[in-house]
C-alpha cells in the first residue's frame, strides 16, 4: 500500500510540474538533445508574427560577453535587411544576464537558450539554432548558422542562395576524416568513453555552414537517435548528418582566407576578389568594416558579380 502511495505522489509531482511549466509558458515543457525542460529564457517574435518571409535566417553563435562583435555586426554587414533576418544566440552567463536583457530589448534581436553558455555546451547552442530557425522562421528557405567574428557578403550569399546547386545538401567548407585528439593536454582532447571511433565523419567547419530548410526535421529526427557529442561541428554536421544521410556541398571556393582578407583592406590585392566570395571567419573587427564598406559600394554600384 505505501508503495502505491508513493508512486501515486510522484505521478502527482510530475503533473504538478507539468501544470506549472504550461501556466508559466503558455504551453507543455520543451526539450533540446538530452535536455528535458529546455525554453527559451529570451525569445524574439517569430518571422510569422512579423510577417517577414526571408530567404535566409543568419543565427550568430555569440558569447554573452562579446557585445562590441555583436555591434560591430549589427552596423556592417546585418543592417542590410534585404532577404535576410539576423538573430544572435547566447546561453545562460550570470555576470552577463542583465546586460544580456537589455542589449535584447533594445535591437530585438537576442535569443538565449536555458543552458549555461560554456566551451563543451556549445553543441545546444547548435541545436537550438537548427530547433529556431525550423520552428520560429520557417518561412526562411535557408539557415546559416555562423560565428560572430564572420563577415558575410550579404549581397553575393542571396544571389548565391537564389539559384543554389542544391535543395537537400549542407554548405560548407568541410573537414575530411579529421583524427580524434587523445593527447590529454589539448583542449579537443576526446576520451575514447566520449568517442570511440579514431577519426571524425566528413564535417563542417563551424563558422559558416548553410543548411537548407528541407533538410532541418531530419537532422532534428536524427539528434533523437544518437549519443550527445561535446563539439558541436562534429555532432550536427558530422554524426547527426551522416545518420540523416544528408551530404556536404563543399564551397571552398566562395570562403575568403583571413590572410586575404587583410591584404584586399590594405590594398596588396584588388577588392575585386570579393566578388564571388559569401563569407570569411575570423575577422578583426576593423577588417570587418572595411570589407563591408568595399562590399556594399560594390553591390550598390552594380560592379560586384554573383558567384
Amino acid at each position: 500500500m505505501k508503495r502505491i502511495q508513493r508512486v501515486a505522489l510522484l505521478a502527482l509531482t510530475v503533473v504538478a510540474v507539468f501544470l506549472i511549466l504550461i501556466t508559466r509558458t503558455g504551453k507543455p515543457p520543451d526539450s533540446l538533445l538530452n535536455l528535458r525542460d529546455f525554453h527559451y529564457t529570451i525569445q524574439q517574435p517569430s518571422c510569422g508574427s512579423l510577417g517577414v518571409n526571408p530567404l535566409v535566417v543568419i543565427l550568430v553563435h555569440s558569447a554573452p560577453g562579446n557585445l562590441r562583435k555583436r555591434q560591430t555586426i549589427r552596423e556592417t554587414w546585418a543592417s542590410w535587411r534585404r532577404h535576410t533576418r539576423v538573430v544572435f544566440l547566447v546561453g545562460l552567463s550570470q555576470g552577463h544576464q542583465e546586460a544580456i536583457e537589455h542589449e535584447a530589448n533594445v535591437f530585438g534581436d537576442v535569443v538565449q537558450g536555458s543552458f549555461v553558455d560554456s566551451y563543451r555546451n556549445l553543441t545546444y547552442k547548435h541545436a537550438m539554432a537548427l530547433k529556431w530557425g525550423s520552428e520560429e522562421c520557417p518561412q526562411a528557405r535557408y539557415v546559416f548558422k555562423a560565428d560572430d567574428d564572420i563577415f558575410i557578403n550579404i549581397p553575393a550569399l542571396c544571389d548565391f542562395l537564389e539559384a543554389p546547386p542544391s535543395q537537400h545538401e549542407i554548405f560548407c567548407t568541410h573537414l575530411l576524416a579529421n583524427p580524434v585528439l587523445r593527447n590529454e593536454a589539448s583542449a579537443w582532447y576526446v576520451s575514447p568513453e566520449e568517442y570511440p571511433n579514431e577519426t571524425y565523419p566528413h564535417y563542417c567547419s563551424g563558422c559558416g555552414i548553410i543548411y537548407p530548410q528541407s533538410i532541418l526535421e531530419r537532422l532534428q529526427m536524427a539528434f533523437k537517435e544518437i549519443p550527445f557529442f561535446w563539439i558541436d561541428d562534429v555532432f550536427v554536421s558530422g554524426i547527426a548528418r551522416q545518420k540523416a544521410s544528408v551530404a556536404i556541398h563543399e564551397i571552398d571556393r566562395y570562403v575568403l582566407q583571413t590572410p586575404q582578407a587583410g591584404d584586399i583592406v590594405s590594398g596588396k590585392l584588388s577588392e575585386g576578389l570579393l566578388d564571388g566570395i559569401l563569407y570569411s571567419n575570423e575577422i578583426s573587427e576593423h577588417i570587418l568594416r572595411h570589407l563591408w564598406h568595399k562590399t556594399q559600394l560594390r553591390a550598390l554600384d552594380g560592379q560586384s558579380t554573383p558567384p
